[in-house]
């Protein structure tokens, strides 16, 4: 029974849901997200580690050194033919996958937001150096966050004892 929550949490990420349309023809994602929140003596990014080695079609990043760009896409010139292309982040190449994302709490508030219409809509717009695209990120996340404080205070919500924006909650 150790840690037996987690692991059908994992499970059923790994398994994924069902992509589903609304009578309004809204598309709703099938994929699971999961931010595994804990204190620094408990050792979450071991087990994100674990799964990431054992399963196929997958990406591992850290929060640490991340950015919005390597996370989501970004644009590159190349000098040489005298035009731009993009490079896929961490979120696209994981497309139909699984994204492993170490210490989501450390990546910036800005990088935080980037990946926030991967989440929710599974898809990453581009816009710059006359180039637009919408490119596809239907991968699920699987995030470690270390807690605000020493231990899980649960008078407050997950947003104040993670310290992360609310929108990664949604």
């Amino acid at each position: 029974k150790n840690f037996e929550n987690i692991k059908i949490g994992i499970l059923l990420l790994l398994v994924g849901g069902v992509r589903k349309k609304t009578e309004e023809n809204i598309s709703l994602r099938g994929n699971i997200n999961i931010g595994l929140l804990g204190n620094l003596f408990f050792d979450k990014n071991q087990l994100l580690k674990s799964f990431f080695e054992f399963f196929s079609r997958t990406i591992l990043v850290s929060g640490k050194t991340s950015t919005s760009g390597g996370l989501t896409a970004s644009i590159l010139k190349d000098y040489e033919k005298n035009n731009f292309s993009i490079q896929a982040g961490a979120l696209m190449l994981a497309d139909k996958g699984v994204c492993f994302i170490e210490h989501l709490d450390k990546l910036k508030f800005k990088n935080q937001l980037s990946i926030y219409e991967a989440m929710e809509h599974q898809i990453i717009s581009v816009a710059k150096a006359n180039i637009k695209a919408t490119l596809n990120a239907r991968s699920s996340i699987f995030a470690t966050i270390d807690l605000e404080k020493r231990e899980y205070n649960k008078t407050i919500n997950m947003q104040k004892n993670s310290g992360l924006n609310f929108s990664i909650f949604s």
